[in-house]
């Protein structure tokens, strides 16, 4: 895989799974850049409220661990450093700890930063599209060895780097992170598989304008294609603001 950017290898453990009512109790990042040094942070995260119980069972982390930790406010320039300026990588990231990590920005006052027509290389996906299996499946399909420690946020966040970096190797994976995301997502163009390639047109394939070019739609209702903008996310405001 060639990078252009810094690659961010991440994954965070939480008190839930509802972005809106739950909050990141830690992290864990491995920064890959371009010349191949890399750089790791990880660290607890004070979440301001009891960690569930069941929580507690999955991860090991209590709320003693996580009392005198950071909240994610003073963590904020730390990790606005290792998010702005690179590409995402993670197990899952796509639909959980993207989403999660916007929502706690979004909560102290800011945009998660990134730079524009940001690559997500999501090793699920790529499971998808091979295989269909979980993480500790997946670890040991392309490792051959049992993933100890799951769910704490740095061993799953190397399970990640080692995951990605075999299937690059089995399925021949080639170019920048950008070019790895669409190869793995075609005909679809977004990770929710709402706008599809057909014909070299943008196509619609959910809602009422299902099979409904792109092009056609900002001819009959431009007013709902500035819904989706607003609305679906960065990625479908991406191929939005740039499609036909």
């Amino acid at each position: 895989m060639r990078l252009e950017r810094p690659l961010l290898f991440f994954d965070l453990e939480t008190t839930g799974l509802d972005k809106e009512r739950d909050r990141i109790i830690e992290f864990a990042g491995i920064k890959v850049h371009p010349d191949k040094s890399q750089e790791r942070f990880e660290s607890f995260v004070n979440p301001e409220r009891p960690i569930p119980e069941e929580i507690t069972e999955i991860t090991g982390i209590t709320d003693e661990m996580v009392a005198e930790a950071p909240t994610f406010q003073e963590l904020l320039s730390t990790l606005i450093g290792l998010i702005k300026d690179a590409d995402l990588a993670g197990h899952n990231v796509q639909n959980f700890d993207i989403p999660m990590l916007e929502a706690e920005f979004k909560r102290v006052g800011y945009s998660m930063p990134g730079p524009q027509e940001r690559a997500v290389l999501d090793t699920l996906e790529i499971i998808k599209k091979h295989e269909v299996r979980t993480l500790g499946w997946a670890y040991s399909f392309y490792l051959e060895k049992e993933l100890k420690d799951a769910h704490r946020s740095m061993q799953d966040t190397e399970a990640a780097v080692d995951i990605l970096r075999a299937q690059i190797i089995k399925y021949d994976l080639k170019g920048t992170p950008t070019e790895l995301q669409a190869a793995i997502r075609y005909p679809f163009l977004d990770a929710g598989k709402r706008f599809k390639i057909e014909r070299d047109q943008i196509m619609i394939n959910f809602g009422k304008y299902r099979g409904k070019a792109l092009a056609y739609l900002r001819k009959v209702d431009p007013d709902y294609v500035d819904w989706m903008r607003d609305n679906l996310g960065d990625d479908v405001e991406q191929i939005l603001s740039g499609g036909q």
